[in-house]
C-alpha cells in the first residue's frame, strides 16, 4: 500500500543483520517469494514444539530467528510452490518491523478498521472471550490454542462469521469499499500452485474447476478450521468454520460449486484386513493426491514401499 514496499524487495533488508536468510544459485528470498509460497523455507520451524502438549508454548521471536540462522531450504527459491507457514509467519513479522509496530496494530490500522472488522483479532478483549468457540481435536476432545506467537502472520488470528463474511464480500466486489483496488492485487494469479488446475496470488489460490474460477483460501490448526471462498462471476461468496479438527474445504466448495463433490466417510464396524501386494504394483500410486488448494499428499515409490508426505 502507498508503494511502501515491493514484492521484489530482499526479505534480509527488514531483518537485524545477525539474522542471515539462507539463499540458492545466487538467489534471495524476496517479499514476493514469502507471499507466493516459493521461498523454499520448510513447511513449519522443527522446533516449533518441543514435545507432547508444548504446543500451546509462545513461539518467540528469538527462536525464529535463531531457527532462520540454520535452517535448510526444502527446494530453491522460486523453483517450485511449496506452502509454508515459517514463510508467511515470517512475512507477517517483516511487515510489521517495516511498520515499526506489532502486526496487529499494523492489521487493525490498514485492513480491519477501513474494512468494518471489529471481530478480528489476534489477542481477544474480555468480552470477545466469552463468545469464542471451543477447540477440539480429531476425536472431539478440548485441546489447547496453538501460540504462534513469532509466526502470527501464519495462523491464530481470530474472527467471527460476520468479519470473515464482510471481508469475503469485499474482496468478491459484493460490498464498497476503498481498499478494492488493494485486495484486488492480492487475487492476482503470479505463480503456478498445482499446476494448470490451482494458481497462486498474495495468499489468495485460484483453483480451476468445472468452467469457474474460485478464489479461496483456508487454514487449519490442531482444534480450528476456516474456509472462506468466493466466485466473483456467479456473485457468490462463503465462509465455512469448524471448531473441531477435521476437514471442510470440500463443503466450501459445494456450497461455490455445485458440480463439486462432498467427501464421503463410511464408519467400519470391524477392521481393515492387511494384504500383501507386489512392488511392483506399488509403484502406479506414486504421485501427488490434492485434498484442498494448500493440502497435498506427495506419495513416493523407492525400495518397494510407498512413502507418503503432507
Amino acid at each position: 500500500h502507498n508503494n511502501e514496499l515491493s514484492l521484489r524487495d530482499p526479505a534480509q533488508a527488514f531483518l537485524p543483520s545477525d539474522v542471515v536468510l539462507p539463499s540458492s544459485e545466487g538467489r534471495v528470498i524476496t517479499l514476493g517469494h514469502l507471499a507466493t509460497h516459493r521461498s523454499g523455507l520448510p513447511r513449519m520451524p522443527n522446533d516449533f514444539a518441543r514435545g507432547v502438549g508444548s504446543m500451546s508454548d509462545p513461539y518467540p521471536l528469538d527462536r525464529m530467528y535463531a531457527f532462520l540462522n540454520t535452517c535448510t531450504l526444502a527446494s530453491d527459491i522460486s523453483e517450485q510452490y511449496l506452502y509454508s507457514n515459517l514463510g508467511f509467519g515470517l512475512l507477517g513479522q517483516i511487515l510489521a518491523n517495516h511498520a515499526g509496530t506489532e502486526l496487529e496494530s499494523l492489521l487493525v490500522r490498514k485492513i480491519c478498521d477501513p474494512l468494518g472488522l471489529p471481530h478480528t483479532r489476534y489477542v481477544l478483549s474480555a468480552e470477545q472471550q466469552t463468545r469464542a468457540a471451543g477447540i477440539h481435536d480429531w476425536n472431539d476432545n478440548p485441546t489447547p490454542l496453538i501460540n504462534f506467537d513469532a509466526m502470527q502472520g501464519a495462523g491464530s488470528m481470530r474472527s467471527s462469521v460476520a468479519d470473515l463474511l464482510r471481508f469475503t464480500a469485499v474482496n468478491a466486489g459484493l460490498v464498497e469499499s476503498s481498499l478494492w483496488p488493494v485486495l484486488q492485487l492480492a487475487q492476482i494469479d503470479r505463480e503456478d500452485a498445482m499446476g494448470r488446475r490451482v494458481d497462486i496470488g498474495l495468499g489468495w489460490h485460484t483453483v480451476y474447476m468445472h468452467g469457474r474460477e474460485l478464489i479461496m483460501h483456508s487454514g487449519a490448526t490442531f482444534g480450528n478450521m476456516a474456509f472462506a471462498g468466493f466466485d466473483k462471476e456467479a456473485r457468490r461468496g462463503v465462509v465455512v468454520l469448524s471448531n473441531a479438527r477435521g476437514l471442510i474445504d470440500d463443503i466450501g466448495v459445494r456450497l461455490l460449486d455445485p458440480e463439486a463433490k462432498l467427501l464421503r466417510f463410511e464408519e467400519r464396524s470391524d477392521p481393515p484386513t492387511a494384504v500383501q501386494l507386489e512392488p511392483e504394483k506399488l509403484r502406479p500410486f506414486e504421485g501427488e493426491y490434492a485434498f484442498g488448494p494448500n493440502n497435498v499428499l506427495v506419495v513416493r515409490y523407492d525400495g518397494g514401499k510407498l512413502y507418503g508426505r503432507v
